[in-house]
């Protein structure tokens, strides 16, 4: 019986590989959803209004 240089591997990838790619992006939105969360709390020091106007604009 022949190897087919087509046939799909099923037992490759896993948790390890989908952490590989995932990590980064893991990364990023923990570090933008701090970012939010120190600028609304800025704000929120700043004037109760601002926070609120940023809330509805959506920032």
């Amino acid at each position: 019986m022949k190897n087919n240089p087509e046939k799909i591997d099923i037992n490759s990838g896993g948790v390890k590989e989908v952490l590989k790619i995932a990590f980064p992006l893991i990364l990023s939105t923990s570090a933008f959803t701090l970012q939010m969360f120190v600028d609304r709390v800025f704000l929120m020091w700043y004037d109760r209004d601002a926070m609120s106007g940023a809330m509805l604009a959506g920032y």
